[in-house]
């Protein structure tokens, strides 16, 4: 009876604190759910960021008074609103007179938060950049008053996307005149007229209209960009890399681009990553069938060059979702065991729901994830719309549920692979001394072996080839942060944690 209750009792201690990768994390908000209400209208969360301290800040818009704001929340790394950010966590900043929509945020190294988005005047839209201090005050040593509006004469300009350089420049992605553009900002808001044009890089797809959706700085340097473009009579994923003047990198494609047409039928586009070994990822969805309109999560995997990688998935391609229903993916995030997460949202026709998918390296589903590789949000109402791994392995996605008449911003934890329910994963692996550290690091890695340091976004900002036992690498560049360093040796992949403070 004794040795009964003792497995009973490791059971159930087993059952609470392991949980399957791909399931909600019951002890995250409300059943591993938060709903956050901005305004009594509708609320739209668009991207997400992690601080350093652990902080998650989301933004997207609000409705107010008819007309849609900027809206920012942020929330401790439970859940909870964070007070100490404009007194209750939650701020609204009116751009323009019409409306305005934040795309992206991004956290300088000073902890500066960086927001981009557009704004519509009533006759045309702008680039928007607002940048707020560490409280959620304004920050007014940022353009005009904190706001940096970009306008090119005679064209809607949207910014869809950002990231920042590691001078702290900022560049945007988007599109102007419905084609491919990238826009370069000096840290004062101020465009950089060494970029491109008078600070913009504008491209012309020969099929037709393009938009960026997603940038990136690669390890290299060189500025990647992705999103979708007219072709045959429909939309469907397209990419451009740019020297860091602005000039397209012509080893990239063709002539620094590359298109890529399914057929028939709309495909989209919408996150771009680099992975460790310099290949490239770019995620959205591609049509299946009509009616009833079918759509599928999909990630393609290419090569440095932008030529497709016919070894991943099958031709290049891996597709997921739910049988004869429409399944969309609008964020894409690299784990550091190469595994590859796609987060958006599903709908039947009728009710939509945030929804998940986990490819093996290869491009194989990962049936370990979920159901079959698969996770659903399991609340009716809702689409995700971006990702972030956390120092635990948990995922945390942000986006937004809605009722009939009204939406709230929403964040949604699911379990990572081994996770448990308050022990952190121990990645460490190998040692990097010191850590924390903020300036520099040395690793002992072994002659001729590779190192790649990634963000938690799994973005690569730092690869080389170690030349002597012992490596020294400059990190001050680097916001402050967590990150992920791995080191590839003939025999083993190793990973460890990086503190950057």
């Amino acid at each position: 009876m004794k040795n009964l209750f003792v497995f009973a009792l490791l059971f159930s201690l087993t059952t609470a604190v392991f949980a399957q990768p791909g399931t909600l994390d019951a002890t995250f908000g409300n059943g591993g759910i938060v709903s956050t209400q901005i305004s009594t209208s509708y609320n739209f969360g668009n991207a997400m960021t992690i601080q350093a301290d652990g902080k998650i800040v989301v933004v997207g818009q609000s409705r107010v008074s008819g007309k849609y704001n900027m809206s920012i929340v942020r929330y401790n790394p439970d859940g909870t609103l964070d007070d100490t950010f404009d007194s209750d966590g939650m701020l609204i900043i009116e751009a323009a007179t019409v409306n305005n929509f934040a795309n992206k945020v991004m956290i300088q190294s000073d902890n500066k938060i960086v927001i981009a988005g557009h704004s519509f005047n009533g006759s045309s839209a702008d680039m928007v950049v607002v940048r707020l201090n560490p409280d959620g005050s304004i920050d007014n040593t940022f353009g005009t008053n904190g706001i940096a509006t970009i306008d090119f004469a005679g064209a809607n300009d949207l910014a869809e996307s950002a990231t920042l350089q590691a001078d702290g420049k900022i560049l945007l992605g988007g599109h102007s005149a419905d084609n491919f553009s990238v826009v370069r900002l000096k840290t004062d808001g101020s465009l950089d007229s060494t970029f491109g044009l008078n600070g913009l890089a504008k491209i012309i797809f020969a099929t037709g209209s393009s938009y960026i959706k997603d940038i990136i700085v690669q390890s290299d340097g060189k500025i990647l960009t992705a999103g979708f473009a007219s072709g045959t009579g429909a939309f469907t994923f397209a990419l451009a890399r740019f020297k860091t003047d602005g000039s397209l990198d012509s080893t990239f494609g063709t002539n620094g681009m590359v298109y890529y047409d399914f057929g028939s039928g709309d495909n989209f586009g919408l996150a771009v990553r680099e992975k460790s070994d310099g290949k490239i990822l770019i995620a959205g969805n591609t049509f299946i069938s009509s009616p009833p309109l079918v759509y599928k999560q999909a990630v393609m995997q290419l090569n440095a060059d932008g030529s497709k990688d016919n070894s991943f998935g099958t031709n290049g391609i891996a597709r997921a979702g739910i049988a004869n229903e429409e399944c969309y993916a609008n964020g894409l995030a690299i784990q550091p065991d190469g595994k590859i997460i796609l987060a958006g949202y599903n709908t039947d026709g009728s009710t939509d729901d945030f929804i998940l998918s986990r490819f093996n390296p290869d491009g194989s589903l990962d049936l370990t994830f979920g159901n079959n590789g698969l996770a659903v949000k399991y609340q009716i109402g809702g689409e995700g719309k971006a990702i972030e791994l956390l120092s635990d392995g948990k995922i945390l996605v942000a986006g937004n549920t809605y009722t009939s008449s009204a939406s709230n911003f929403a964040l949604v934890r699911y379990n990572g692979d081994n996770n448990t329910t308050g022990i952190e994963n121990n990645f460490e692996s190998f040692v990097i001394m010191p850590n924390p550290a903020s300036d520099n690091i040395t690793i002992e890695a072994g002659q001729g072996n590779k190192i790649i340091i990634s963000d938690i976004a799994g973005k690569v900002v730092y690869s080389c080839i170690a030349e002597t036992a012992l490596v020294n690498i400059d990190i001050s560049s680097l916001p402050q942060g967590m990150y992920f360093v791995t080191l590839y040796s003939n025999t083993v992949n190793k990973t460890t944690k990086l503190i950057k403070n």
